[in-house]
């Protein structure tokens, strides 16, 4: 597991809570700019353990452009989505309230 997000234990529990076994966490502060050391970290504890990066999709597209191939092909990124059960046309109401008194 690798994010740099602001609450990397929920994370961490949304991809334990769909089944997925965690064999290692990289974690940075939220928002970290991700530079060749951070890189070379990454690709030696993916080339230890054999497996596979699951990260954020924020973070995977900040890898994405310093990354090689060969460490890119490692890397997946869970799509997280909202649903609403119940006071979703609520908040549209107060969203688009705040959106017009703006206007």
């Amino acid at each position: 597991m690798l994010c740099a997000i602001g609450s990397p234990d929920n994370f961490k529990s949304t991809i334990e809570n769909l089944g997925v076994h965690i064999t290692g966490e990289i974690v940075f502060k939220d928002h970290h700019k991700y530079d060749l050391r951070d890189i070379k970290k990454i690709a030696s504890a993916v080339q230890e353990e054999n497996c596979i990066i699951l990260t954020t999709h924020k973070d995977a597209v900040k890898l994405e452009d310093i990354a090689d191939a060969a460490l890119k092909r490692k890397i997946y990124f869970l799509n997280i989505s909202v649903s609403f059960k119940e006071g979703k046309v609520r908040l549209e109401k107060s969203i688009d309230k705040i959106l017009n008194e703006e206007l």
